[in-house]
């Protein structure tokens, strides 16, 4: 089956769908593995598949804490001296990521065959951490990005490798699609914008925290939040997109209209007066 490549070629409720499903990764990676099929699949068949969300989970927390350390480097190489300790904490965060990848590794390396891989990323990743100090802001972030690329490579070369997107059921064979391609796509596209204005930053953690407030509540409060809780993927998800490719004036209007004090969301509100509300209507009766 073809792979989605690029999340530009997803529809908007594919686009949503993914969101929830980077929101959700950890209930969906158990539930997955509660409910693989060992008499429906095969014996073989299903075990590799277990191995690959073995080697899946702690590459997932490596590509997340890479994403993190990203942030906090650019931050920090840019005057912000309170990111110091908390650059400290990720990177350690990171080292102990390689420990329990490289175990994962040592264990399921002759079943996979990914560890020439792994022992690559491995090692270019602790490179970027002992020089991720020193280094001028635009290499350090372009640095960490192409270590990013080589994670999510790699978790989709362990998908191959473990049968993880060669699942015959097709309920399977998407959540799988979702999990192994799409969602960290989506995911590294959310990170970049992370450090670029503080409404989007706000907005995507408010998200995080509506998501696990809906996955610990019942049934019932979570139907009841579920509206909401998508307009907020929505708008989180657009807001980080804006601010990475649109022209500043037309990221400005859209973060001022959805995320601004007037609190317009979906449909945008800006204040009678506003520099941005002025700008549009200059652009639109520009002569």
């Amino acid at each position: 089956m073809e792979r989605p490549m690029a999340m530009r070629n997803l529809k908007v409720w594919q686009k949503l769908a993914v969101m929830g499903a980077v929101l959700m990764l950890p209930f969906a990676v158990v539930t997955y593995t509660m409910v693989s099929s060992i008499d429906t699949l095969g014996s073989d068949f299903a075990r590799q598949e277990i191995r690959g969300l073995e080697y899946y989970r702690p590459l997932l927390k490596l590509l997340q804490d890479q994403q993190e350390h990203r942030g906090m480097a650019s931050a920090w190489l840019s005057g912000d001296a309170s990111f110091k300790e908390r650059l400290n904490s990720k990177g350690a965060d990171i080292e102990n990521d390689i420990k329990n990848v490289d175990e994962v590794d040592g264990r399921l390396n002759k079943v996979l065959r990914v560890g020439t891989k792994w022992t690559v990323l491995s090692a270019a990743t602790r490179d970027l951490l002992a020089k991720s100090r020193v280094l001028p802001v635009d290499q350090s972030f372009e640095l960490h990005t192409k270590a990013i690329e080589d994670t999510i490579a790699l978790i989709s070369e362990v998908g191959d490798q473990s049968n993880l997107t060669l699942d015959p059921d097709l309920d399977s064979y998407y959540l799988m699609n979702i999990l192994v391609f799409q969602a960290p796509e989506l995911s590294e596209s959310l990170a970049q914008a992370r450090g670029l204005d503080r409404r989007v930053d706000a907005a995507v953690e408010g998200t995080l925290t509506a998501v696990r407030a809906v996955a610990s509540a019942d049934l019932v409060q979570a139907q009841l939040g579920a509206r909401r809780l998508v307009q907020d993927i929505a708008v989180a998800l657009q807001a980080a997109l804006v601010v990475q490719y649109s022209p500043s004036v037309v990221a400005e209007t859209f973060l001022a209209s959805r995320l601004g004090d007037a609190d317009g969301r979906v449909f945008g509100t800006l204040s009678v007066g506003s520099a941005a509300a002025k700008e549009v209507v200059d652009l639109a009766f520009a002569g």
